[in-house]
């Protein structure tokens, strides 16, 4: 069993040294650093501790937020390490998966975290009904009309632009004027794709 400290600061303008301190103090001999933005993981440097790391190692980080900020993320890290058989621990929270009591609370979050992600998604799945119900559709409003599928449709009959061209002139997706415009247009043949 091995402790392995994992440190890690959003920019350069930042210092390591508190985190490396408490890493050191708690009894890692083997520290990897990142530095960069929290928001997903993939980090270099933890990749490689993870790499690194074998069955019965356990991870170390001052803070939780050091390896990821969101909640369900962090959950799936937890629990592929586990299955990997590596422990994790926080120093600054109670989440230490070598400990029975620290394995509850790293349970009953993470059954939180499920609950949530679930009442959230619930109530945008309700939401959305009403909102159809009510006759609204999602998405953002079209700006397709008429008028600019007329200006389309010249521009690739008669000025021969591709839909890339005129998608571009017109300030919209070259799928968007595809699509609409095959609707619009009732001699598909005359349009010419590229």
């Amino acid at each position: 069993m091995e402790l392995i400290g994992y440190a890690r600061v959003s920019t350069s303008d930042q210092n390591l040294d508190s985190q490396l301190n408490q890493l050191t103090l708690a009894g890692c001999r083997k520290l990897f650093m990142d530095i960069g933005t929290g928001k997903k993981f993939g980090h270099p440097q933890l990749m490689q501790a993870l790499e690194y790391m074998r069955e019965g190692d356990i991870l170390v980080v001052s803070d939780i937020d050091r390896v990821g900020r969101g909640p369900l993320d962090l959950l799936k890290f937890i629990e592929d390490l586990g299955k990997r058989k590596i422990e994790f621990k926080s120093l600054s929270q109670p989440i230490d998966t070598t400990t029975p009591i620290g394995k509850l609370l790293y349970t009953i979050r993470a059954a939180f975290a499920e609950l949530e992600a679930n009442l959230i998604s619930e109530r945008t799945k309700r939401g959305l009904e009403n909102a159809r119900a009510r006759g609204r559709i999602g998405g953002r409003p079209t700006v397709v009309n008429d008028q600019l599928l007329m200006t389309a449709k010249i521009m690739i009959d008669q000025q021969k632009l591709s839909f890339r061209q005129v998608a571009e002139y017109l300030g919209v997706s070259r799928s968007t004027i595809f699509v609409h415009l095959k609707k619009y247009t009732e001699n598909n043949a005359k349009i010419v794709t590229t």
